[in-house]
């Protein structure tokens, strides 16, 4: 009953959504202006004729009294304005370009006379005089010639202003919000997210596909929304990443391309040169084409291209495994185990000589194949429609053990589809509608699945374990959208109203895994692990439904003033499974609600007003003031708190303890009874809040726009605070149920770990910005951005936990993803002609150079300093002795940073004094660089060599240092290990290694036939 009440209601919502209002996110621009004469009057009944230099669209519009004119939508490309009126000279801009979501301010002067002759040039690069949205458009040019290592379109949100790209999965961010919580990602407006996470990754577990959502070759702009933007988006707490694809014109245009790397060209990592080890193999070949056209001239035109890629990646597997010797004393029940497991070749282990280390070389294999195809049919100058459909499909193959059959395959399909209307009622009147459809379906498999995990942490990690890989995890996730904007100009008022709906559904399944845990090599032998642990769970379907209405005026109160003013209304309804297997645990009775109940009420005063305005300070388009306001809430997506299946399907934990009063052996093989002596202890429960909020943010800015003509300059504040952060999904939610660091004993001693999956986490982000930046024109296009801020949380990350429970302001610092100094530089240079330098000297040589290059400069990112811990940050943090330095005398990278001397053990059971994430990790540079030679084979054809070096000077950017020191308990005192302060891995380890920001100098040769 309740199924159906939610499928009437939000048909009903749609129906509504199409009839009454008008796309929520479209990928259009907008174009306004003023039409006078020389004196400066105002020319009112003007004609306004508008064309798109590429399909020959043309849009006809006429000038009110005051002589403004407003075109509401328009699609992205080039245009060229003509403006006529009785008794004077026709006038034409030309070179227009229209971004998407622009509001492209273009004021034309006509001169007296009825001959036809004045034609000026549109500025490439303008002040933003009509919105306060803060964020940045990549453009085509940027798109097609900026260094990318791995041509991922993602990595270019390094050059936006705000952004710091150059850390772990866990340390990216855009203006203080984590790149991998609360950013949208789509694809010409339409959603293109994983479908459980509002982020930017797309892909599980060891998937390594980087084109997965569309290929740079298919992308025209890249549009960035990163605060105070318009009440027409929403749906993030962040920005929004919002790709345009190309289309289609009168011209015929193609290319076809071959990327190329090869281990042999690039430096080796700092750590492998020190260790005398050679470079692994690496691979990389990315080639493919597009092409674009007209099928019917002025009507139907087309745009289809293809992107494939093979890679393969040595990867040195090593480990300890039983000399023939010792296997003889095993168990005969561990055979087969045995049989997994290669004799020795390699030296045998000083600490125990019964073991021997083998060493073997595997290679990681990716195959990936991106396609896409577009058609754009103009019916009328009423009626315009679009399709796209983009699918790619991959394989990633992950050796990950030395032992027979430990190779895990994981495969990614991504489909995404968009279809498009927009009509035309009148000149002041547009409606635009699409539908899409996002579909992600990944399986990361385990590997070999005969054997359970056998794990030897807490003998000696080095030893190999047969078995799987950890975590074997099918997702299946499908978004259908509906959108509708309808855009009417009445008077000085541009007004926009829209809904956004979305259907998200959700399959899951974590095929299940047996663990054994073994405390000696001899319990080992003797089979004889003293824990076994199982995960799994059958494929559930999470589902549910946002729905998003707005309006939007953006009001002209003076020719120098605009107000942009909107309010948004988000809604989603509570998280469910298709067959009702969700449960959530009642604290007040301590017991678990009925399955199929519903887990939390919908939170349904999610409105966010949006406030903003630009000032032309002296009326020549040339210094703007801007200042915004606004509130905006996350995504909700089904079931994304954390692991909601808990409650319902929990890991199961037994110790021998626990199989031996329970009357079953704890051995290898495993009876799968033993599994129902796990005690309540030892499950964990997600106890969620029954009112659950959705995040949101208050977003606010403050900035001065000036054309300096060789570029426009920015400078302002900007800031946020973000509320009611879920913790239980990209942040550790609260254990109230933990045992006592100090007494080790529970609250309520009957039950595990209860973790409260709530809103209680929050962040506040401050920052002085400043950009400068110039569209490629007459050779020249740059983008100068700096950020000096700073992000404050009490959100902790993952595989971290609160110190004191009891405390959460005591863990309110700087956040994990803290930055304050960040630098970013972007270049396109097109080399005048050597001749100017050597005369005589062949135009083949002499023409056609070009230099691109990003440049990415931060300071150095958190570290916390924990007793219990250091990788992972554990809990427990130690006080900190005034009066002496923490960067030790001798301070060397990446060896020597941080001086164990300064900090001391606490008092028996109090808490360490010195605050989280105290301490600075080593900065981050690195220059990128490419050369381009093109050469012209006839008037419409040429050919392009590339040749792109990333981290050009070959810079050693080091990851964070190890931060854990050791507590001895009899003496309560701090022990320092051998690798407090030292870091043993770069940036790009943390990131692969070879493909993205931080790893040694890498060199990709490319060849490009254009045409």
């Amino acid at each position: 009953m309740r199924r159906r009440t939610i499928f009437i209601a939000s048909l009903s919502l749609l129906m509504f959504g199409w009839s009454a209002t008008g796309v929520a996110q479209s990928n259009s621009g907008s174009l306004t202006g003023i039409v006078r004469d020389e004196r400066g009057a105002v020319v009112p009944g003007a004609t306004v004729r508008v064309t798109n230099v590429g399909t020959s669209a043309t849009e006809i519009v006429t000038t009110d009294r005051d002589g403004r004119y407003e075109v509401p939508v328009l699609p992205t490309g080039r245009y060229k304005i003509e403006v006529s009126a009785s008794g004077f000279k026709t006038t034409e801009v030309s070179d227009l370009p229209l971004a998407v979501g622009e509001r492209a301010r273009v004021d034309v002067t006509l001169p007296v006379g009825e001959v036809s002759a004045s034609v000026t040039v549109a500025d490439q690069t303008r002040v933003d005089t009509e919105t306060t949205t803060i964020g940045d458009t990549i453009g085509t040019e940027r798109v097609e010639n900026l260094p990318v290592n791995g041509r991922d379109f993602t990595l270019l949100l390094a050059t936006v202003p705000g952004s710091v790209q150059t850390g772990n999965f866990f340390q990216t961010s855009i203006n203080g919000v984590p790149t991998w919580f609360g950013q949208s990602v789509l694809v010409d407006g339409i959603d293109a997210g994983r479908g459980d996470l509002n982020g930017i990754s797309n892909t599980l577990g060891r998937i390594d596909a980087r084109v997965n959502r569309i290929s740079m070759d298919s992308i025209q702009e890249v549009q960035v929304l990163e605060q105070t933007y318009s009440a027409q988006y929403g749906q993030a707490i962040g920005a929004i990443i919002n790709p345009i694809t190309k289309s289609g014109t009168n011209d015929l245009h193609g290319g076809l391309f071959e990327y190329f790397r090869h281990d042999r060209l690039d430096a080796n990592d700092f750590f492998a040169n020190a260790r005398g080890v050679g470079k692994t193999k690496f691979r990389l070949n990315q080639f493919g084409g597009n092409l674009s056209g007209p099928l019917v001239r002025d009507r139907l035109f087309f745009f289809a291209n293809y992107e494939g890629v093979r890679q393969s990646q040595g990867t040195v597997l090593q480990g300890l495994v039983p000399t023939q010797a010792f296997r003889a004393t095993f168990k005969p029940a561990l055979a087969p185990v045995l049989a997994k497991l290669p004799l020795p070749n390699g030296p045998l282990s000083p600490s125990d000589p019964r073991l021997g280390l083998f060493t073997k070389i595997e290679t990681r294999r990716l195959r990936e194949d991106t396609g896409s195809v577009k058609l754009d049919y103009h019916l009328s100058e009423r009626d315009q429609f679009s399709l796209r459909y983009n699918i790619d499909d991959s394989e990633t193959i992950t050796p990950y053990g030395i032992a027979k059959d430990q190779i895990a395959p994981g495969s990614l399909r991504v489909q995404l589809f968009k279809f498009s209307h927009t009509h035309t009622f009148s000149g002041s009147k547009v409606n635009e509608f699409a539908v899409g459809l996002n579909r992600n379906v990944t399986y990361p498999q385990g590997g070999d699945m005969s054997l359970p995990i056998f794990n030897f942490t807490f003998a000696d990690a080095a030893i190999a374990g047969p078995g799987p890989a950890l975590f074997s995890q099918f997702r299946a996730t499908t978004v259908v959208q509906f959108l509708d904007t309808l855009s009417v100009v009445r008077g000085n008022h541009s007004l926009k109203f829209g809904t956004d709906i979305r259907l998200n559904r959700r399959a899951a399944r974590v095929d299940q895994q047996d663990t054994l845990i073994f405390f000696s090599v001899d319990d080992f032998a003797n089979n004889a692990p003293f824990i076994a642990q199982r995960i799994g769970h059958p494929t559930l379907g999470y589902r549910n439904e946002n729905f998003s209405f707005f309006v939007q005026d953006d009001w002209k109160v003076h020719p120098r003033l605009t107000l942009n003013l909107g309010l948004r209304y988000d809604v989603s309804t509570p998280s469910r499974e298709q067959y009702g297997r969700l449960q959530n645990f009642d604290l007040r009775t301590r017991t678990y609600t009925p399955i199929g109940a519903r887990v939390h009420d919908p939170d349904l005063n999610n409105f966010g007003p949006r406030v903003g305005l630009a000032w032309d300070l002296f009326g020549t388009q040339r210094t703007v003031l801007r200042a915004g306001f606004g509130i905006f809430y996350n995504q909700e997506l089904p079931a994304s708190f954390g692991s909601p299946q808990n409650n319902t399907y929990p890991n199961l934990t037994v110790n021998v303890f626990d199989a031996f009063f329970g009357g079953f052996p704890l051995s290898f093989p495993l009876d799968p009874r033993v599994f129902a002596l796990a005690p309540p202890s030892s499950k964990a429960i997600n106890a969620i809040d029954p009112h659950l909020r959705t995040p949101y943010a208050e977003q606010w800015s403050l900035n001065i726009q000036q054309d300096l003509k060789i570029g426009v300059l920015q400078v302002g504040y900007v800031g946020n605070h973000v509320l009611k952060l879920t913790a239980g999904s990209s942040i550790t939610a609260l254990n109230i149920n933990r045992a006592d660091p100090f007494t080790l004993a529970r609250p309520i001693p009957t039950l595990g770990d209860i973790f409260i999956i709530a809103g209680y986490p929050q962040s506040n982000y401050h920052a002085l910005q400043a950009t400068f930046k110039r569209r490629l024109a007459r050779g020249l296009g740059f983008n100068f951005n700096y950020t000096w801020g700073h992000e404050i949380d009490d959100a902790i990350g993952f595989f971290k936990d609160y110190q004191n429970n009891n405390n959460l302001r005591a863990d309110r610092a700087s956040g994990d993803h803290d930055i304050r100094h960040n630098f970013t530089f972007d270049l396109t240079y097109e080399v005048p002609s050597l001749r100017r330098l050597i005369s005589g000297l062949p135009r083949a040589i002499a023409d056609g150079w070009q230099l691109n290059s990003i440049t990415q400069m931060r300071s150095g990112l958190p570290v916390n300093v924990t007793v219990t811990g250091g990788l992972f940050g554990g809990s427990l943090r130690p006080n900190l002795i005034p009066g002496v330095p923490i960067r030790p005398p001798d301070y060397r990278l990446p060896d020597r940073q941080f001086n164990p001397a300064a900090f001391a053990a606490p008092p028996p059971g109090q808490y360490g004094s010195l605050g989280r994430n105290a301490l600075r990790g080593p900065g981050f540079a690195q220059v990128d660089l490419s050369l381009f030679k093109n050469f012209a084979l006839t008037e419409r054809t040429s050919l392009q060599f590339r040749a792109e070096a990333f981290n050009v000077f070959n810079h050693p950017n080091f990851a964070l240092p190890f931060s854990g020191l050791q507590r001895d308990p009899i003496k309560n005192s701090l022990v320092p290990t051998a690798s407090f302060g030292q870091s043993f891995q770069t940036v790009g380890n943390e990131l692969g290694g070879l493909l993205g920001a931080g790893g040694p100098r890498q060199v990709q040769l490319a060849l490009r036939l254009i045409f």
